[in-house]
């Protein structure tokens, strides 16, 4: 069974306007948020076998905080371009170019595109997914390219405000 675990990045900071977007870092709740959300996934049990994120500071940041917390090695995190901006066709893509070896993957990306991509592969319904929300998403039987519309089933989903 194979599980993607589908993350929105933490709270950016807006503090230097002069900065382009992808530029932008965390802010300090951001970076307390992304510690929270890896505490929660370490809870819950489900450590990924491979993580992706956007190239995007405040994504990759996001990564590298939950990361510390789950203990996976911040030097494989993999950035993956296409998931800054990336829609529901980039985010198929990458996953279904995913090698089968992995069973859970992690994804930290950005809205609109995680909150599309969270609605699309479940039959869950997120009408909001705010900054540092995740969710763990099971699949069948199959690999990584069998990933089609409404065939996951979200097991665990949460964001820094949820109580737990």
């Amino acid at each position: 069974m194979k599980q993607l675990i589908v993350m929105r990045h933490a709270k950016s900071s807006w503090d230097f306007p002069e900065l382009d977007d992808y530029d932008r870092p965390l802010n300090e709740r951001g970076k307390k948020a992304a510690v929270l959300m890896g505490e929660r996934l370490l809870k819950y049990g489900t450590v990924p076998d491979l993580v992706l994120s956007s190239g995007a500071k405040r994504a990759y940041d996001t990564a590298k905080r939950v990361c510390k917390v789950i203990g996976y090695p911040k030097y494989q995190i993999r950035r993956e371009e296409e998931l800054y901006m990336a829609g529901l066709a980039d985010f198929y893509r990458l996953v279904h170019g995913l090698p089968d070896e992995y069973q859970a993957v992690m994804l930290v990306s950005h809205n609109p595109g995680v909150a599309d991509f969270m609605n699309n592969i479940t039959n869950g319904v997120y009408l909001e997914v705010p900054t540092a929300a995740l969710a763990v998403v099971s699949f069948g039987q199959g690999g990584w390219a069998d990933l089609s519309p409404k065939t996951g089933e979200t097991v665990y989903y949460s964001y820094p405000k949820a109580e737990e």
